[in-house]
């Protein structure tokens, strides 16, 4: 149920973002120069789309794996199904964190960064 509901956000995700972010790359050309805003804005923006769609996955994520924690009913094969859910749900949100640093840090390596 968790796959079906990540591949059904993850499409609807896609298919949302994906025309207006390539519409906002074709309109900008890339000049090696100190004036990179638009290519800065555009990395900010998708920063931004990332960090809130990673971030509320996570969450939908935890509170479905304390569903099956609560619906578990002393099973302990659905008990350690949600204690699955969960630990990968806490992976997740730690690699969204150092995914955010990443991007933090390639943007400041570009000429003209501005936070």
């Amino acid at each position: 149920m968790l796959n079906s509901f990540i591949n059904f956000a993850s499409n609807l995700i896609t298919r949302v973002k994906a025309e207006s972010i390539s519409s906002q790359f074709s309109a900008v050309e890339w000049q090696a120069d100190e004036n990179n805003t638009d290519m800065l804005e555009i990395l900010k923006q998708v920063q931004s789309i990332m960090l809130y769609v990673a971030g509320g996955l996570a969450v939908l994520a935890i509170v479905y794996a304390a569903l099956q924690y609560a619906t578990a009913g002393g099973d302990e094969a659905k008990i350690g199904t949600a204690k699955k859910t969960l630990t990968y749900a806490i992976l997740g949100v730690v690699l969204i964190m150092v995914f955010y640093l990443i991007l933090l840090f390639a943007m400041k390596i570009i000429p003209g960064y501005k936070p």
